[in-house]
């Protein structure tokens, strides 16, 4: 069994691609759009922000990831990587070959943070034997008043006792509060 850990090159797009259909979700959008697979994770160089996990020459496992800098160039220096898609396949023979993929980035990045948003919990519970510190984010949603549609409206109730005088809405709701909005 001859592995191999690689950045993802322009060449290995298509079988990445297949991967990820294959293995990771049915006719994902990263499957169907090339367009949305470029807009996040290509590179300038033309090559991808995945890491393979090869075993005999053929995809067994990817890890994505998203540097903060790719949308803003001021944080380059700031080394924080957002995960995505780290999956390997379920009869691989190779059964570090996951934790082999999140080390090769570790080091090949010099990333100062990692962070994964949405992750299952089996990921969870990777990521805790690891050492990583693992929780739940804080979602928030501004509505505008400026906006010609926003995902969610507010109810007459919802605003008499949410939204203060000057139109502003700045308060905690939480997922019971939900019912109280209006929505398709």
């Amino acid at each position: 069994m001859n592995s191999e850990i690689t950045f993802c090159k322009n060449e290995d797009l298509d079988e990445l691609r297949i991967f990820i259909n294959n293995h990771w979700k049915k006719n994902h959008i990263l499957f169907i759009s090339k367009n949305i697979l470029d807009w996040y994770y290509k590179k300038n160089d033309g090559s991808y922000n995945f890491i393979l996990g090869k075993i005999n020459g053929e995809i067994s496992g990817i890890l994505g990831f998203i540097p903060n800098s790719k949308y803003d160039l001021k944080l380059q220096d700031k080394k924080v990587v957002w995960l995505a898609l780290w999956k390997v396949k379920n009869n691989c023979h190779d059964k570090t070959l996951g934790i082999k993929m999140l080390s090769f980035l570790k080091e090949k990045l010099g990333t100062s943070v990692l962070a994964v948003n949405g992750i299952n919990n089996n990921a969870k519970t990777i990521f805790n034997l690891l050492g990583f510190k693992t929780g739940k984010l804080n979602h928030y949603y501004l509505f505008s008043s400026y906006a010609k549609t926003n995902l969610l409206q507010i109810s007459e109730e919802f605003e008499k006792n949410y939204v203060d005088k000057s139109g502003d809405f700045w308060n905690e709701i939480f997922l019971s509060d939900l019912n109280k909005f209006k929505h398709d």
